[in-house]
């Protein structure tokens, strides 16, 4: 199985997401290792808890990033993770009740498959949106993180603190 080599092609430009993404990476490429090293079941298991962990952590900033910058393909992107928790969950499941190897190069195949692709589409599309310079003028509860705001440009600065 292929490791996922963080690079430029993978950063969205909003910290919080890039930090994120490099965590979920980091996970998969360690369930890569293990696989290839002889899948030993309770290592499997535990990366695959961290996995899980990380990824509705992930999801739950995320989101409500989306929330503050009243981003407008939030459903759809929702329901992206959504479907993706429910799958790894049953991997999980299925891993911790599996008498041998509890991996396959499928299951792999389509983490992997899954990360990239939503960095590079629906995450993209999404750091597009609140980098834009209006997504920092948005009246909302709290404020949109401060590497957004920053990264929104100085015409957000120009109109708010001059």
């Amino acid at each position: 199985m292929d490791m996922i080599a963080w690079d430029d092609n993978l950063s969205t430009g909003v910290d919080e997401l890039d930090g994120d993404h490099r965590q979920l990476i980091d996970c998969y490429n360690m369930l890569s290792g293990e696989f290839i090293a002889g899948c030993r079941a309770a290592e499997i298991n535990r990366l695959l808890a961290l996995l899980v962990e990380h990824t509705e952590g992930h999801f739950r900033r995320e989101e409500a990033l989306m929330d503050q910058a009243r981003y407008p393909k939030s459903a759809s992107h929702r329901e992206e993770h959504r479907a993706l928790l429910q799958s790894v969950t049953l991997l999980q499941f299925k891993a911790v009740s599996a008498t041998g190897n509890p991996l396959s190069s499928y299951t792999l195949s389509f983490l992997r498959s899954w990360l990239v692709n939503h960095i590079l589409d629906a995450d993209k599309v999404l750091a597009q949106f609140l980098l834009r310079p209006s997504a920092a003028v948005i009246a909302a509860e709290e404020p949109l993180p401060l590497s957004v705001a920053i990264r929104a440009g100085s015409s957000w600065s120009e109109t708010h603190l001059l």
